[in-house]
Formats: C-alpha cells, sequence, structure tokens
C-alpha cells in the first residue's frame, strides 16, 4: 500500500492470509527540496519506486499488487512516451512482477496514513498520546497479536524454555522485546499468572513452613 502527500511518502508491506492484510513491515520518509516540486502522478509514482528499491529482497520473483489511490498509475507502464524521470523509473520497475490496483481513499485503513506520517516528520497527530507516539517513534516494529494467540504466546514466555515462571510484569516485559504485543497484554498476563497452578504451589515460603531450627554447640580446640 502506497500513498503520497505535498511533503511525506509512506509505504505498508503487507501480505494476504485468509483474505485478511497482514502487515509486515511500513516505512516513510520526507521528501527533499527537488521532490517536493514533482508533480502529483509523479509523487505517487516515485512513492512505488522507492517501495520496490526499500523491499527489493522481498519482492523479487514474487507477484506483487500495489495499492494506491492514484488511477493514473496503471497507465504509466505501458505508456511509451514520457519524460526522462518517468521513464528511468518504468525501465528500474521492470523486473518485478507487478499489478497496480486502484484504491479509493474511503477504503485504505485509517491508521495508516497517520503511522507513515509520524515516521516520516515525528509530528504526532492529535488524537495520539505521548506514550501512543513513543511506541511508534522508537523505531521497534511490533505484532500486535490476537487474542486468540496470546495463550500460547503466555504459554511460551511464562512456562516455556524461555519463560522461569516470573510474575506478571516481568512476563509481560519479554512478550514485548520479542515483538509482540497486545491492547490488553498486562492484564492478560497478570490474570495468566495467577492461573498457573505451579506458581501458585511454589508462592512465598511462611514461617510456618520453615524448617525448625536447633543450635550448634561450637567448642573451641582442646576444650573437650
Amino acid at each position: 500500500m502506497c500513498d503520497a502527500n505535498d511533503v511525506v511518502v509512506g509505504e505498508v508491506l503487507g501480505q494476504r492470509k485468509e483474505k485478511m492484510f497482514m502487515p509486515i513491515y511500513y516505512v516513510g520518509r520526507t521528501l527533499n527540496d527537488a521532490q517536493v516540486n514533482y508533480a502529483t502522478t509523479e509523487k505517487e509514482f516515485f512513492v512505488v519506486v522507492f517501495d520496490f528499491d526499500k523491499f527489493r529482497s522481498y519482492l523479487v520473483g514474487s507477484k506483487v499488487i500495489v495499492h494506491t489511490d492514484h488511477s493514473a498509475l496503471k497507465y504509466l507502464l505501458s505508456k511509451k512516451e514520457s519524460n526522462p524521470r518517468l521513464m528511468r523509473w518504468v525501465l528500474l520497475l521492470q523486473e518485478f512482477d507487478l499489478e497496480i490496483k486502484d484504491r479509493k481513499v474511503s477504503e485504505r485503513p485509517p491508521w495508516y496514513a497517520d503511522v507513515a506520517n509520524i515516521l516520516a516528520s515525528g509530528w504526532l497527530t492529535r488524537d495520539l498520546s505521548r506514550d501512543q507516539g513513543r511506541k511508534l517513534q522508537d523505531g521497534v516494529i511490533r505484532m500486535c497479536v490476537p487474542e486468540r494467540d496470546m495463550a500460547s504466546i503466555l504459554y511460551h514466555f511464562h512456562d516455556g524454555a524461555v519463560g522461569g515462571h516470573y510474575g506478571g510484569n516481568y512476563t509481560a516485559a519479554k512478550v514485548i522485546e520479542a515483538g509482540f504485543y497486545g491492547p490488553t497484554l498486562y492484564k492478560d498476563t497478570r490474570a495468566y499468572v495467577v492461573a498457573c497452578d505451579k506458581c501458585q504451589r511454589a508462592s512465598n515460603i511462611s514461617k510456618r513452613d520453615e524448617m525448625p531450627l536447633n543450635s550448634i554447640l561450637v567448642c573451641e580446640i582442646f576444650d573437650v
């Protein structure tokens, strides 16, 4: 998915899984002084070229569908006469098996444009808190895990080989460090730890559970 405005371009690389678009990577950048003066069609075409150059290792040899809201791009690849810049970009894209599909603005995911603009310019939208903006700007790509998969992930990070039956906050931190995230991650982790049978059996030892202590008679040498 590609998009461009007057000063920023942004792309999202994803893959279809069970008819759902699953985002893999997103990237954005600001235009330099020369690129700002491009025409609208050139800016939209520049996004596609920048996208294929950025993700070249993922796209070579695969069928690629480019979703854009600029329908004129579909005709540029087959146009024989154009300016030198567009012709050079067309030649660069000939090694890829690509298809350009027109996507209406109303059908685009609502988070896409904001994420691309935040990464490129660093400016936060009014509906985002500072904490949410800091998570987007820290450069770490996290995968938002569906609720049905969270139990399996918590099992590996709490009970599995990389676990250790730690507390809720520490286990949640390990999940985040691995690149996973969920809207209710900390709540789900604490509930999982509370329901863990081994954790409940090995809870804090009280004075009643301690072994009785017997004093040891200490004798100096030659006292006996």
